[in-house]
């Protein structure tokens, strides 16, 4: 556990206001400019801008289950049936509407190297490695300073990224705003921790969409 509390503490961050105030100077442009950036193959984008910037689009719905239960199917091509080339089409689905879906990268990086495209799983490799950055920089993720989400999907990313294991979730209030606590084991050295995520992006959201109703 020690290793990963070292992890938070060393990775590079930089202040960025809480959930929706990250929001105040941008717009889905930021988002689409960055998007057709990258398919024009330059990598050189701010993949914090975009993640961001997602979450001010039409298609910005946390709350889904669509994504999710495609996600499942990506990683039974993957891991289950060893069928990359399925695995690539569902990979491209989740991307044509959410290119911040670190999971639908990771997994398109992981067919395309099953596949022999040793370039194009580089990229979708090194979009990843940009947005899990861009997760890492807001915030260490302890209740005074908890990471910001736009989606709540990406704290299992980050869970899974440091092979912890869920023990208990629940949502408190933490840094003035919503948070969902994740209660973790390191199976590792049998440590315990817990990290913050600020999910008033998400919530903001669903407020919004259920007050519209």
């Amino acid at each position: 556990m020690r290793a990963v509390l070292l992890l938070l503490v060393l990775w590079p961050s930089a202040v960025v206001a809480q959930g929706e105030l990250a929001l105040d100077s941008l717009d889905a442009t930021d988002y689409e400019d960055a998007v057709r950036r990258l398919h024009d193959g330059d990598l050189d984008v701010d993949f914090q801008t975009m993640r961001f910037a997602s979450a001010l689009t039409d298609a910005y719905d946390p709350y889904d289950t669509e994504p999710r239960e495609q996600r499942q199917r990506l990683n039974e091509h993957l891991y289950q049936h060893d069928a990359p080339e399925a695995a690539l089409l569902v990979a491209d689905s989740l991307l044509a509407v959410n290119y911040v879906d670190m999971d639908a990268h990771y997994g398109a990086g992981v067919a395309h190297d099953r596949l022999g495209h040793a370039d194009e799983a580089a990229f979708h490799f090194e979009v990843f490695e940009g947005l899990l950055d861009s997760l890492l920089r807001t915030a260490t993720g302890t209740e005074d300073d908890p990471f910001v989400v736009v989606r709540v999907d990406e704290e299992y990313v980050l869970i899974a990224v440091l092979r912890l294991e869920l023990r208990g979730q629940s949502l408190v209030d933490c840094a003035n705003t919503q948070c969902d606590r994740m209660e973790l084991h390191d199976p590792s050295d049998g440590g315990d921790v817990d990290l913050f995520f600020d999910v008033s992006l998400p919530f903001g959201h669903m407020r919004r969409t259920m007050a519209g109703r």
